[in-house]
């Protein structure tokens, strides 16, 4: 079941990811968010009905920032710093969760609980087209087939 806004909801969230992050998310606990955010069981369960739910409440909310990204995306001077913008986004948000939170999302993705994999590789014609455009240009020095040379990257 999807979460349910509610005035605790953001601080629900920022504890457990600061949690998660520390300890992982299978060793945390409801009731530690509870304590830790200093809210009732009650409270927890009228904005989210597991911990399941904050992964996609936080997923929901870095989703929001694309706006910011795309206008970094349009403003950028040239492809290379359009290629920047791309892998900062991603970089910036599995930078914000920590190893421990990242780690917990791959292995929710890999039982195909997310679509995380498949939001970062929506972009992977860009990356593509941005990459060839620097090859063309001398900005990108790699003579590889940008194919290849782009998802490593």
């Amino acid at each position: 079941m999807p979460y349910q806004e509610s005035k605790h909801s953001a601080l629900i969230a920022d504890t457990a990811v600061e949690l998660f992050k520390k300890r992982g998310y299978e060793s945390v606990s409801v009731n530690e968010i509870c304590q830790i955010a200093g809210i009732s069981r009650s409270s927890f369960y009228m904005a989210f009905s597991s911990k399941r739910d904050i992964i996609d409440y936080i997923l929901a909310k870095a989703k929001m920032d694309e706006a910011a990204v795309l206008n970094h995306f349009i403003d950028a001077k040239n492809d290379f710093e359009r290629m920047w913008a791309l892998c900062d986004r991603y970089l910036s948000v599995a930078y914000q969760f920590g190893p421990e939170l990242v780690g917990a999302l791959m292995r929710l993705e890999l039982t195909g609980s997310l679509d995380i994999l498949k939001q970062i590789h929506a972009a992977d014609d860009w990356f593509i087209r941005l990459m060839r455009n620097c090859q063309q240009t001398g900005v990108i020095l790699n003579p590889g087939p940008a194919e290849i040379v782009a998802p490593m990257g």
